[in-house]
């Protein structure tokens, strides 16, 4: 009798890739384009080149201020190999729209409301005209505040390991996007940006082993409100 061995192929490592668009400052990433040819993706971690890093295959970052930012895409497959890619990112705070120079006159003419001989445009869509409503409520335009966030309810410690803190929570009405934040319970250690997410879940890495930390979680919507949960943790 022969005994027949048969051997495993090798694992082959996944290919990491990635797109973004930025709006001024603030930045959202996709990791879409990603493959793994013999297996699939099960993590995708971002490093956004700024100290700031967050998790999953889609992911938005604020940056603080302009400039150029390397940001780094490692993903990982179902058998722990591992794929990396590298794009510089470019961001500006915006322009503001053009002043004109002082002295100068306003437009007129007859296409110009305020004009000699223009009649003032009224009826019932015109705001000021006879019977028209002034627009109001927490969503309205007008220069009235968005409703701010509700709070993160629910939020959690799913694992922990020796450099980093898995946390869940149930999602915020209204909120759009969550930043989290991290610092030592002891001594006197500002507040660290540690990535922001669009998902229910995030992984707070690059912590020190055997520390306990608090944690901050800042809901945000597209008017700028926010609502901020915290919680406690320690490393492994």
């Amino acid at each position: 009798d022969q005994t027949v061995v048969v051997e495993p192929l090798p694992n082959k490592a996944p290919t990491a890739a990635f797109t973004f668009s930025c709006t001024g400052l603030g930045c959202t990433f996709d990791a879409a384009a990603s493959t793994d040819e013999d297996g699939a993706i099960a993590d995708y971690a971002w490093d956004f080149g700024d100290g700031a890093t967050g998790s999953g295959a889609t992911a938005s970052h604020d940056y603080g201020s302009a400039g150029t930012y390397r940001v780094r895409l490692t993903v990982t497959d179902n058998e722990n190999g591992t794929g990396t890619i590298s794009r510089e990112v470019a961001v500006s705070a915006g322009q503001s729209p053009p002043v004109p120079p002082t002295g100068t006159p306003p437009p007129t003419g007859p296409g110009v409301p305020g004009s000699p001989g223009q009649r003032p445009t009224t009826g019932p869509g015109v705001p000021g005209s006879p019977g028209q409503q002034p627009t109001t409520g927490p969503d309205s335009g007008g220069g009235v505040v968005k409703r701010p966030p509700g709070k993160v309810k629910k939020l959690k410690v799913r694992k922990t390991t020796r450099k980093s803190i898995k946390l869940t929570y149930r999602k915020a009405q209204r909120a759009e996007k969550y930043k989290f934040w991290a610092k030592p319970t002891k001594g006197k250690k500002k507040w660290k940006a540690t990535g922001t997410t669009t998902r229910a879940k995030f992984t707070v890495k690059k912590l020190k082993p055997r520390t306990r930390y608090r944690i901050k979680v800042v809901a945000k919507n597209a008017a700028g409100s926010s609502a901020k949960a915290f919680i406690k943790a320690k490393t492994r």
